[in-house]
């Protein structure tokens, strides 16, 4: 058998650590224990929305974005 996946603290993702996992989720989330994530600044308040576009490569030109 193989062994387990390991958590970020190191400890097995075991049936023990799932169980633990789920009590702690169902006492609910304590907001005062997030961190806030390291990334790329917000555009804005809404969401913003990605689209994928493919221009001609003569409008990359036009931009300097081809090398």
């Amino acid at each position: 058998m193989t062994e387990p996946r390991k958590a970020k603290t190191g400890e097995p993702m075991d049936e023990d650590f799932w169980r633990r996992a789920e009590e702690k989720a169902d006492a609910g989330l304590d907001p005062s224990r997030l961190r806030r994530r390291v990334g790329r600044p917000t555009l804005g308040t809404d969401p913003a929305e990605l689209t994928a576009v493919r221009p001609p490569p003569r409008l990359w030109e036009g931009l300097a974005l081809v090398p």
